[in-house]
């Protein structure tokens, strides 16, 4: 059975994954940071932020600790619904998380990979264009750094850069997206990393699958609101990104600083 018309979806077998956070960390009162909700909840269990690979990474899925356990399924598989509610404005974002690597010191200098496992099983079509770039900390330091990851781009051409970019001394689980090389699309493997002028601070490096955003900020700005406010997203407003049985769902939070809003959010997703 495909996945082609809305009686496929209504025939198919549904699931409802859950993430539930009593307080995402507070950002330390800066706005529109973003922190991955890996390490900051209840359901499913934490995941952990020191990743335990630099020389080569892994590809994580639904087993790893910090994913929703997806049921097994051979065919094709969708994300076609969101239901999500906070005590404060946000925006949220689901991520198929293919790769991380770490953790990486602020002050290590460069280290250069090897051996990296592929994720082009997780991969549509296997077309690398549209997979983001994430640094992820892990502790925070106490002063910024400098960081440059080279990779192999979408079309397998090697050395693209992301040129040296400043990382302001953020609090651990927040993550901010690595620009890529003018022209470049996607990526399909990390070749190094290079940290240089920090001091305590460690960091991972995350490759991603953009699932689906929220269109809208929700909730209420600069205060914790009780109660909660919640929205629905449907099969036209999510679509029919296409999901694995084996994908590790990864979701983040975009919101006003210096709070601990608690965030409850349903992903639904259907399989033939």
């Amino acid at each position: 059975m495909s996945l082609l018309t809305l009686a496929d979806v209504e025939a198919g077998w549904h699931q409802k994954l859950i993430f539930w956070s009593g307080g995402l960390s507070a950002l330390g009162g800066s706005p529109s940071q973003t922190i991955g909700v890996w390490n900051n909840k209840s359901l499913p269990p934490a995941g952990n932020l020191s990743i335990g690979n630099t020389a080569n990474g892994l590809v994580p899925t639904d087993a790893t600790l910090g994913a929703p356990a997806i049921g097994s399924f051979s065919g094709t598989g969708a994300l076609i619904g969101a239901d999500f509610a906070s005590q404060n404005m946000l925006t949220v974002a689901l991520y198929d998380r293919l790769f991380h690597a770490g953790s990486y010191s602020a002050s290590g200098g460069l280290v250069t990979l090897s051996a990296q496992p592929s994720y082009v099983s997780r991969v549509p079509g296997g077309s690398y264009t549209g997979l983001q770039l994430f640094y992820e900390m892990a502790v925070a330091g106490t002063s910024n750094f400098t960081l440059t990851v080279t990779y192999t781009n979408q079309d397998g051409v090697t050395g693209r850069t992301t040129g040296a970019f400043a990382v302001t001394k953020y609090t651990a689980a927040v993550v901010f997206e690595l620009p890529l090389q003018t022209g470049d699309t996607g990526i399909q493997k990390i070749e190094s990393v290079n940290a240089t002028g920090g001091d305590t601070g460690f960091f991972n490096i995350v490759v991603a699958r953009p699932l689906w955003r929220s269109a809208t900020d929700l909730g209420a700005a600069g205060a914790v609101a009780t109660p909660w406010t919640s929205r629905t997203y449907g099969i036209d407003q999510v679509g029919m990104p296409q999901v694995y049985s084996d994908s590790c769902l990864w979701m983040t939070a975009t919101y006003l600083g210096g709070l601990s809003p608690g965030i409850d959010a349903v992903f639904e997703i259907v399989s033939n």
